[in-house]
């Protein structure tokens, strides 16, 4: 649930109160501490309650169960960056909370998997129990929140495409000395000069088809020649 300033202070001092109930409900520890409504709380605005009364209480407050839990769970086991709390559609925006917490908004239209997907669509999903993904089931389409992050925040943009850069040349390596153990021509692996070129200098992943032709032409099976594969990366560029 996401805190809107427009809320009444009343109502938003029940909302402080239920979830305060939940919290306690779940874990024992109460979620505002120390905390008592003002009396005349009618006359003071929304965000004079949540500044001057609440300075501990940030403007997200899980007001269901499933919720609060993912937090908890979240805090107890690890993975409070990696978690969504909970999420809502607004007109063609996301807006996530991460179980931190920590607000996270994305256009829908920017999100590669969504980007063709009918509007109607965009509000049929919801966030998994463990909060690792938001799902939409009719599409077949789970985000978790490194795409969100890698979407909208060009330095973790740049950090993932680093890594995923460093992925290939590991697995280039591992390509090159199984050929080579194999004494295997570039001519012998069944895909021209120019794509083994490519992945063997760490441009591009190959796909499952061009890895059955190389597993054919090391007269391996699919499976035996990934796994050969990952044991052919010398120890040095792991």
């Amino acid at each position: 649930m996401i805190a809107d300033l427009s809320t009444s202070p009343r109502k938003l001092v029940d909302d402080i109160t239920q979830a305060k109930a939940l919290s306690a409900e779940l874990t024992g520890v109460t979620l505002v501490n120390q905390y008592n409504p003002p009396k005349q709380v009618e006359v003071i605005s929304t965000w004079e309650l949540l500044t001057n009364f609440l300075p501990d209480v940030q403007a997200y407050i899980p007001l269901d169960v499933a919720s609060l839990r993912r937090i908890v769970n979240a805090h107890l086991y690890g993975g409070r960056e990696q978690r969504i709390a909970s999420a809502q559609l607004k007109d063609d925006e996301l807006l996530i909370w991460s179980c931190e917490p920590k607000l996270y908004s994305c256009l829908v239209g920017d999100l590669t998997p969504l980007r063709s997907v009918d509007r109607e669509e965009w509000k049929n999903f919801e966030v998994s129990s463990s909060g690792s993904y938001l799902s939409w089931k009719t599409l077949d389409i789970d985000i978790d929140l490194d795409t969100i992050r890698y979407t909208i925040d060009p330095e973790f943009k740049k950090q993932q495409d680093q890594k995923r850069h460093q992925e290939l040349l590991r697995y280039a390596k591992g390509i090159v000395q199984l050929r080579q153990e194999h004494k295997l021509s570039r001519k012998e692996c069944g895909i021209s000069d120019y794509e083994l070129r490519q992945i063997e200098s760490g441009k591009v992943m190959p796909n499952h088809k061009i890895l059955g032709t190389l597993a054919a032409a090391h007269q391996m099976s699919f499976s035996d020649y990934l796994e050969a594969v990952s044991q052919a990366i010398p120890m040095e560029h792991i």
